[in-house]
């Protein structure tokens, strides 16, 4: 069962987040475009946004998606992982992914 949009805000490091069933999604060279089902609304992703959306298709922990971007990126990794949160609670609070307790 998916968590809650209010569960969806408190990410940590364990929690498990992955693509939700209620969006449709596609790549447009780099970058990726992502409509949600219920709103409507589409969204345009970056080429970091893709990179991190394309590995929300199978369930990955907060922590695994930080580790393969410090992995390709030169980035602090405090600095990533807030970002990287960030970017998923907008994700979460929009209904594009789900969220579970780790």
């Amino acid at each position: 069962m998916a968590a809650s949009k209010e569960d969806s805000m408190l990410l940590a490091p364990d929690s498990v987040v992955v693509a939700s069933s209620r969006q449709l999604s596609c790549k447009l060279g780099g970058e990726a475009v992502v409509m949600g089902i219920d709103n409507g609304v589409y969204y345009g992703l970056n080429t970091v946004g893709a990179k991190i959306w394309q590995m929300l298709e199978k369930p990955r922990t907060v922590r695994q998606i930080v580790s393969a971007m410090v992995d390709e990126f030169e980035v602090d990794e405090a600095r990533l992982t807030d970002d990287v949160v960030r970017f998923l609670h907008g994700l979460a609070s929009q209904g594009l992914i789900d969220v579970r307790p780790g």
